[in-house]
């Protein structure tokens, strides 16, 4: 059979999409562990606006970064459910890019990063106790000057919907591995920007929430967590 002009083009621009794209899997059980598991060799700092960056043990870079938001829910139906994803969504990332742009450059933020790694490295047998605050300055420097390409690799890792609490979460991070495949797909979309192009699949549109035989929601709690959240 024939194929259009293009078609194999457009084909594989929407295939690295889907493979780019996280892929949820849904839990209505008790809330498992984080969704993000934490490198146990990697040094953790928790900043107080929320957001949680992981660095090398010695400091001398970053490997992840991620926060979660939050969003009310009114009534609970798809529509409702949809917004307040979206919207915790973006206060996630909203919550990250002001710390990468704001936040990081603070002294006391770089003080908190500097105790934090020394009191890690203070633990570990053979480590030094004193962290290098000039090593700390260089890497967080680093991370705030490439803030928008750091941006660009934002990935959902975890949606939780609590209808008894009327309540949605919403966790994101980026990675070195997740800026890559972002850079790969504006590449891909450039190079075939002449190319006819087909539409991305539409979003699930379940909203995952069990409904009695009258069709009203029951109330329940909904977990949905992509399959690369602990290694992204």
């Amino acid at each position: 059979m024939k194929r259009p002009p293009g078609f194999y083009s457009a084909s594989f621009v929407v295939l690295t999409m889907c493979l780019s794209a996280p892929t949820f899997a849904q839990e209505t059980s008790a809330p498992p562990p984080s969704a993000t598991a934490q490198d146990s060799a990697a040094v953790v700092y928790e900043d107080p606006t929320g957001v949680t960056v992981e660095f090398e043990p010695d400091g001398s870079d970053w490997k992840r970064i991620y926060s979660t938001g939050e969003a009310d829910l009114s009534f609970g139906d798809r529509k409702d459910l949809q917004n307040a994803r979206r919207k915790a969504e973006l206060e996630a990332k909203a919550a990250i890019a002001k710390f990468l742009n704001e936040t990081i450059k603070s002294e006391e933020t770089l003080e908190d990063i500097t105790k934090t790694m020394t009191d890690s490295n203070a633990n570990k047998a053979g480590k030094d106790t004193t962290a290098n605050r000039k090593t700390v300055e260089t890497v967080t420097n680093k991370i705030s000057n490439s803030a928008d390409a750091i941006l660009r690799g934002v990935m959902a890792l975890e949606q939780k919907e609590d209808i008894p609490n009327k309540r949605v979460t919403v966790k994101v991070g980026m990675s070195r591995k997740t800026m890559a495949t972002a850079d790969s797909v504006k590449r891909t979309l450039q190079q075939n920007s002449g190319q006819p192009q087909m539409a991305p699949p539409p979003p699930p549109t379940s909203s995952g929430i069990a409904t009695d035989p009258a069709g009203e929601p029951t109330p329940t709690t909904t977990i949905r967590r992509s399959k690369n959240a602990n290694d992204f």
